[in-house]
């Protein structure tokens, strides 16, 4: 069992050697990462968010070293993450779980609930008194962002949970970094890790989930209650419920780097 750590300096050099353990055992280990402010900067509007160059390869050779038990686990769809990444990743638990591709490629996907479209027609409507909030459709779901308008966040929580409290449990609410989601209810990344923990090659191994927000805590709590490791990316551990935290994606970006390479002396160094 992992125990809990802080960003304290004793607990930052607890938090690097789990890390150096979780690289030095690539055989024990399936690896799972969010996306938006965890492997990438959060920009202003969600088409606007850069993926580093090398991020794509970076995650192959990752993939390749831990025998291919590595998927992210994202609020996007797995046609955005597949453009965006170079399909540099197979199996992925996109629109947070609501559709799921295994390792070998077979794709899974939640139907619509019937209200979900009268909830769209609601939003669409309503955003004429929101100015600055930026809808962004996702089928399944339909995300509300107001990062440029954060006067609108209460207006924006009130429409979506009214919407949701009338959908007789079809739909739900998910508020994230800026943005609230109403989204099909039926699945989370929380329940996407467990089933991908079930199937090769992920079956066996100690899942260690990377996340940053709340739309991430299922999959921390899913991770841990399968003896795993969960890393929080700007936050404090005991406040999301994770192991340990990593200040800023580019942290992310440097444990993949280096864990995906043979020299692994500088794996110290992350946390």
């Amino acid at each position: 069992m992992v125990s809990r750590v802080n960003r304290t300096d004793d607990d930052s050099v607890a938090a690097s050697s789990l890390l150096k353990t979780i690289v030095e055992r690539p055989a024990d280990y399936a690896l799972f990462f969010d996306v938006d402010g965890t492997l990438i900067e959060i920009a202003m509007s969600p088409d606007a968010v850069e993926v580093p160059r090398d991020l794509p390869d970076g995650l192959r050779r990752l993939s390749h070293r831990y025998g291919d038990a590595l998927a992210l686990l994202s609020g996007r769809s797995i046609e955005w993450l597949d453009g965006r990444f170079e399909n540099a990743v197979t199996p992925i638990g996109g629109l947070h779980g609501l559709e799921r591709r295994d390792a070998s490629g077979v794709l899974q996907r939640i139907g619509a609930p019937p209200m979900l479209e009268a909830a769209r027609a609601t939003i669409m409507a309503a955003l004429d008194d929101m100015t600055g909030v930026l809808v962004e459709d996702k089928d399944l779901s339909i995300a509300l962002h107001y990062r440029a308008a954060p006067e609108q966040r209460l207006p924006v929580k009130r429409l979506l949970t009214r919407l949701a409290e009338g959908s007789d449990g079809m739909l739900d609410v998910l508020p994230g970094k800026a943005v609230v989601e109403l989204r099909t209810t039926g699945a989370h990344k929380g329940s996407a890790l467990m089933a991908f923990m079930r199937e090769e090659p992920f079956a066996g191994r100690l899942p260690v989930f990377f996340g940053d927000d709340r739309t991430d805590e299922d999959a921390f709590a899913a991770a841990r209650e399968k003896g795993g490791v969960a890393v929080v990316i700007g936050r404090p551990a005991e406040e999301a419920g994770a192991n340990l935290s990593l200040p800023n994606p580019a942290s992310v970006r440097k444990f993949i780097a280096l864990a995906g390479a043979e020299n692994l002396e500088p794996v110290g160094a992350i946390a």
